[in-house]
């Protein structure tokens, strides 16, 4: 775990992976995100959300990550069929 850079609260956290406060939670008690209690708020190290992101699905609970191009491509690829 990183133990420099900026630390999150896990509202932020949630925010940048587009899930839920919960779902935060859930990967801080499974142990599958490392986070901080330096008091009563419980942070995680911006490096470290940077690390569990990028890791495959599975570690993130099998979510899908967005991914917007896809749909935008999808969206044009519909329009080219209807011309």
């Amino acid at each position: 775990m990183a133990t420099d850079g900026e630390l999150l609260q896990l509202e932020e956290v949630a925010k940048l992976a587009r899930v839920s406060v919960s779902t935060v939670r859930h990967w801080i008690k499974t142990g599958r995100l490392a986070s901080i209690r330096p008091g009563r708020r419980r942070l995680v190290w911006r490096d470290e959300l940077t690390r569990f992101l990028a890791q495959p699905a599975r570690a993130t609970g099998g979510l899908p990550v967005p991914d917007t191009q896809a749909q935008d491509t999808d969206l044009v690829s519909r329009g080219d069929d209807k011309a």
